[in-house]
């Protein structure tokens, strides 16, 4: 007995006396980048060649990658982004919805999908979203189109963003002394000045000007400020005029016109698109086939949507006739392989 306990305490020494780093070795839960090196190698070439295929046939507008949860189609992109992020042919964008929530208290359309059975609420979201709800998962995608990119390659846009903008502050201030300015000596304030030193002729009518130029430059900003508010009403005894700002619609067909504005002044050709198969809705993506569409009659590049999608988010039929190209993705991790792996790294408990 005393034999078998002094031979588990030298086991116990020897795990506490390995080294430091192996002791605190990690393996994260979050998808990889770097399959490209080491023993999985061999299995992402195989899909980075299909991708890049894909990527260059010109025919082909929306790609699937397909494969079960924790297959490792977000590990395959990610490394492929890292590794062509500096390719000159291929612009990336990422879009995901992995920390989207929706609350389907917020909306009293929900009523009856309260009535399900409690447990499948808790696992899986309805598979009919209301109007609102996918008005607000486009809101999400629109959102993360435009703040990918910094304002100043989109000075167009009509969506702007609260920047520190130094140079345009400087200008506001300078216009605004010259309005002061300008003002006295066109309105004939400047009494003080004519009795020490007599004002030139000509003076008063390039004050006009300026304090014409500066008025008007100044009532545009005011203005451009003022219509950011979501809606203004006025109203004159019993007249209403209601000014509401298209800000407030969160439709990607309402905002359409900045999308294409956006592609055409950014570049960007590649959009990989991920999470989005977890709300179990085929509407939404519906809707971005057809904003591909839409995009690629517009831009002179080609631009691709790839989605990462789970296998059973379409039908046979469905899936062929809604993606061009479908790179399926098998999972290096399953059942039969697990235990080598986990004695591969455990082999000193």
């Amino acid at each position: 007995m005393e034999k078998i306990i002094l031979n588990h305490r030298i086991k116990l020494e020897k795990i506490n006396n390995s080294k430091v780093e192996n002791e605190h070795q990690v393996h994260s839960l979050s998808p990889l980048n770097n399959l490209d090196q080491g023993e999985e190698k061999e299995s992402y070439e195989k899909y980075e060649n299909r991708l890049i295929s894909a990527l260059n046939e010109e025919s082909v507008f929306n790609i699937a990658v397909t494969g079960i949860y924790g297959s490792g189609k977000s590990s395959i992109l990610n490394t492929f982004k890292k590794k062509y992020k500096e390719n000159s042919q291929w612009d990336f964008l990422d879009i995901s919805l992995s920390s989207f929530q929706i609350n389907k208290d917020t909306f009293s359309d929900d009523k009856d999908s309260n009535t399900t059975d409690e447990k499948n609420s808790d696992m899986k979201i309805e598979e009919e979203l209301t109007p609102e709800q996918i008005q607000l998962i486009e809101r999400s995608i629109l959102q993360q189109f435009f703040y990918a990119v910094p304002q100043n390659k989109i000075p167009l846009s009509r969506f702007k963003r609260i920047t520190g903008n130094a140079l345009t502050n400087k200008v506001t201030a300078l216009l605004v002394i010259i309005l002061i300015i300008s003002g006295l000596v066109f309105f004939d304030k400047v009494d003080y000045i004519e009795a020490i030193y007599s004002l030139p002729n000509w003076l008063p009518k390039l004050a006009f000007w300026c304090f014409l130029i500066c008025f008007i430059l100044l009532l545009y900003k005011l203005l451009s400020v003022s219509f950011e508010l979501s809606e203004i009403k006025l109203n004159f005894h019993n007249s209403e005029f209601n000014i509401k700002n298209e800000k407030e619609k969160s439709i990607l067909n309402d905002h359409l016109d900045e999308i294409l504005y956006f592609f055409e002044a950014t570049g960007k050709n590649v959009v990989f698109i991920e999470d989005l198969d977890r709300f179990n809705n085929n509407e939404i993506f519906v809707r971005l086939r057809e904003l591909n569409s839409m995009i690629n009659k517009y831009c002179e590049d080609r631009v691709v949507f790839l989605y990462a999608i789970k296998d059973d988010m379409f039908t046979d039929t469905e899936r062929s006739k809604f993606f061009e190209y479908i790179i399926p993705v098998i999972p290096i991790i399953n059942p039969t392989n697990a235990y080598d792996l986990i004695q591969k790294n455990y082999e000193e408990v």
